[in-house]
């Protein structure tokens, strides 16, 4: 079985395995399927002009153009962090691996309210690092500030690169995917102000709240809709890892081969 793939399972010829699959596809039925086709439906019940003109929303399309723009800038700095970390905590040995590798698992067990507001804390109006960022004119909370960094060797780019591209690009996709959904932190350091730091997520919840439903809906359709657009590219690079670990399987395998034949 790959790392991305499904092998030949065992078959379901007993009556406790076909209960178990029948529980099993109509959990992901009620929590999944019925929701996720439910947004659609309520999203054009009214016809698909309402549908157009709540996506040509002012409001609307701002949220949509932070959305893509947050993940455009956090992306690649993850990317950068993420590789370059990764490549040290792979290659090197040294004195607290260990705490730092529990540090980067920090954010799957903190709940991103709390990353937010942690992040408040620290770069709020009365945070720890208020004063030097009022002296620099940096704004943090409440304000949209991005950057990107760039660096890299030959050895990186022919050595490196193109043993991790697949995997690295595996992540890149899931980080787009979590970037681009993201509610609880954005939440908290946005302050989801309309027409300037609300996303399409917040935008759903003040929509909601609001009682424009047709409004919520059309920006769940949009989000829906990039879900899918990322899980049929993560399902093309789950693929084309599978043909490169395929390949290198069958370089190694020829290797092999020829240094038997010389024995």
């Amino acid at each position: 079985m790959g790392a991305h793939g499904g092998g030949v399972g065992d078959p379901i010829d007993s009556w406790p395995r076909r209960i178990l699959l029948g529980v099993a596809l109509g959990y992901i039925a009620l929590v999944v399927l019925v929701p996720f086709f439910n947004v659609f439906i309520q999203a054009f019940a009214k016809g698909i002009v309402p549908f157009l003109e709540h996506c040509l929303d002012p409001d609307f399309i701002h949220a949509l153009k932070m959305t893509l723009l947050l993940a455009l800038v956090t992306v690649p700095l993850n990317t950068v962090f993420g590789t370059v970390a990764a490549i040290n905590l792979t290659r090197n040995e040294f004195p607290g691996k260990v705490f730092l590798m529990s540090l980067l698992d920090l954010p799957f067990s903190i709940s991103p309210v709390v990353t937010g507001l942690m992040l408040t804390l620290l770069y709020g109006r009365t945070g720890w690092f208020a004063a030097l960022l009022r002296e620099t004119g940096i704004s943090v909370v409440f304000a949209f500030t991005g950057g990107a960094e760039q660096g890299g060797a030959g050895v990186f780019w022919n050595v490196t690169l193109p043993n991790i591209r697949w995997g690295l690009l595996y992540g890149v996709i899931l980080c787009n995917a979590r970037a681009m959904g993201e509610f609880g932190a954005v939440s908290v350091i946005s302050g989801n102000i309309i027409g300037k730091t609300q996303t399409l997520t917040l935008f759903v919840e003040s929509a909601y709240k609001e009682y424009n439903t047709e409004a919520a809906f059309a920006a769940a359709v949009l989000l829906s809709l990039l879900a899918l657009g990322t899980l049929a590219i993560k399902d093309q690079a789950g693929g084309g890892c599978e043909a490169w670990e395929g390949a290198l399987r069958g370089s190694r395998m020829r290797v092999l081969d020829g240094l038997l034949l010389h024995v």
